[in-house]
This record gives structure tokens, C-alpha cells and sequence, in this order.
């Protein structure tokens, strides 16, 4: 079986399977929370042998102890925006396994029905989703392409760091593929991403498009999203 380690004490870690299961096995040196393993399957536990050996103290302890491992595995740390023409966010947690997959386009939708990314890297992620952009035609050889990241977290110093992670996840898949593109990263904040996801935008094209009223500050920024807002990348 497969499944993500999300916390470890002592001789045992505390495994979630991708069908939502928990599983305690035994640890080892190398398991980190985070990673992504193979493992057996452990023998189920004969419920009334457990009844006699368990107290209600030491089941209160293992919760307590699980709890932050499940909390920090399945909490919103960081999100990362895709948008070619398909606009795609994949939200991940503070190891950067993607929890989550959000479209804000027709496209979108149409990309992400043939990958389940959660429980991936987002570096995995974005590489997949790239490559899979160049097999629909979204970006091709000989033509004018472009990429754009961007970074929303809650630690600044993870913004900076995701930002040439996935930068290079996407330049790895365009430079195999031979396709020549444009990959621009960007970071933004909570704040700008609530605004964008209001008006059924991506994070992304909200700040390329405020980017683009700085340099024309006469103009209506209401007005400019509106013309910009269905406009590939």
C-alpha cells in the first residue's frame, strides 16, 4: 500500500492512505511526515484482545500525540496558481503535499479531470500539469508561450524557495519536450488571492493585471480586469 507519513512517536508512525484510512506501523529512520511510502498493510488488531491491553489514558495520549500530524498534514499552507489558459491552484500543506485542486476556467476543468495530484509534490504536480498542457496544445513549438507561477504562503521565506522550485519543475518539462515558453513566477498575498477568487479570477492574472494598471494609472482597474480577465496569460 501507499500513504504519507503524518507523524511519527518513537517506534511507530501514523500512515494516511489515500482513501482517507490511518494505519500505525512501525518506524523507521527515514520516514519524515510528509513522505510519500510503501508499506504492508498491518494485520487487523483482534478488538477485544486491544480492550484489555488499552486504557483509556494511553488512547487519549496516542490522540493527543496524532493530533498535530494530522492537523499540520491537512492544513492550507501554501498555494501555488498555474494559469496558461488553463488557470489551476493547488493548494498544499506546510511538507508541500498537495491537499487540494481548484480550476477558475472551462480549460482548467478540462486538465485537471485526467490527474489526481493530491498527495503529490507540488513540484510533481506542476511538472505533470505542464507536460499534460503541451500533449492538449495549450503550449506548442513555434509559438509565443508563456507560464505563470504564482506564490501565495504564509511564510515568506517559503514563497522565495517555492517560487525557483516550481519555476524549474516547469522549465525541466518545457525544455524536454522542446517547447520554448516564457516562465514567469510571482508571489502574492492572502489578501490580493481573496480579491481574485471573489471575482471568479486566478490569483495569478489579478496580480499580472494589477501589475499592468501600475503603468497605466489613469485608467479603471475595475475596467482593465474585466477586459483582461478571460485574456490567456
Amino acid at each position: 500500500m501507499k500513504g504519507i507519513v503524518v507523524d511519527k512517536k518513537g517506534r511507530y508512525a501514523v500512515v494516511l492512505t489515500g482513501e482517507g484510512s490511518f494505519f500505525k506501523i512501525h518506524n523507521k529512520v527515514d520516514y519524515k511526515p510528509g513522505r510519500e511510502i510503501e508499506f504492508v498493510k498491518p494485520y487487523q488488531v483482534n478488538s477485544g484482545l486491544l480492550a484489555k491491553v488499552s486504557s483509556i489514558a494511553a488512547v487519549f495520549l496516542f490522540t493527543l500525540g496524532l493530533s498535530f500530524g494530522v492537523y499540520s498534514y491537512t492544513m492550507p499552507y501554501s498555494y501555488v496558481d498555474l494559469d496558461i489558459n488553463p488557470s489551476i491552484e493547488l493548494t498544499a500543506n506546510i511538507y508541500d503535499i498537495i491537499i487540494k485542486t481548484e480550476t477558475f476556467n472551462e480549460d482548467g476543468k478540462k486538465l485537471l479531470l485526467e490527474h489526481k495530484l493530491n498527495f503529490k509534490t507540488l513540484d510533481d504536480g506542476i511538472a505533470e500539469l505542464v507536460d499534460s498542457a503541451i500533449v492538449k496544445g495549450y503550449l506548442k513549438a513555434q509559438s509565443e508561450n508563456a507560464v505563470l507561477l504564482t506564490i501565495t504562503s504564509k511564510d515568506e521565506i517559503k514563497k522565495g524557495k517555492l517560487e525557483k522550485y516550481m519555476e524549474k519543475a516547469a522549465q525541466k518539462v518545457l525544455d524536454k519536450s522542446k517547447v520554448v515558453s516564457d516562465v514567469i513566477s510571482q508571489e502574492t498575498n492572502a489578501k490580493k488571492r481573496d480579491a481574485a477568487k471573489n471575482i471568479g479570477i486566478s490569483p495569478g492574472k489579478y496580480t499580472l493585471i494589477e501589475k499592468a494598471w501600475t503603468s497605466e494609472p489613469e485608467s479603471n482597474f475595475g475596467e482593465l480586469l474585466e477586459d483582461l480577465k478571460d485574456v490567456p496569460v
